[in-house]
């Protein structure tokens, strides 16, 4: 009994410290903007009159895979690949992300055109943010 204690101790232990590595992390922040980018062709496509509800439901899975993926990524890897991109990430495109998901579970409603000017906003200050940022960005990811 004791040695299969040990034996699962030693199974576990390695596999509970640390979380992701670094270049797990790395790889979930090139992937969450990878979707973002995914969610701006399918939104795009949705407001020029692709309101199918295939596009509904892909553009809702590449905005939920991108916050799933935020999830993964801490500040300090954020702040080793552009020191500004921890709050650019978190107060900008974050935000913008669960507005939009939100938006899009409450089509329609009331306060639909607030939120989409909200959405956009903030989508658009990131958008700026990072084309301004990209080639100093990439310069990092290699």
């Amino acid at each position: 009994m004791r040695r299969s204690a040990l034996l699962l101790a030693l199974v576990l232990v390695p596999a509970c410290g640390g979380g992701p590595s670094k270049r797990d992390q790395i790889d979930a922040f090139t992937d969450s903007v990878r979707r973002v980018q995914q969610a701006t062709v399918l939104s795009n496509a949705q407001m020029a009159g692709d309101s199918t509800t295939e596009t509904k439901a892909k553009l809702k899975a590449e905005l939920e895979g991108a916050i799933s993926q935020s999830a993964v990524v801490t500040d300090p890897v954020l702040a080793s690949l552009h020191p500004e991109l921890p709050q650019q990430y978190r107060t900008l495109l974050l935000p913008a992300l669960h507005l939009r998901l939100e938006s899009l579970k409450s089509a329609g409603a009331e306060d639909g055109l607030t939120r989409q000017l909200e959405w956009q906003k903030q989508l658009g200050a990131w958008g700026e943010w990072y084309d301004a940022h990209v080639d100093a960005l990439r310069q990092k990811l290699r």
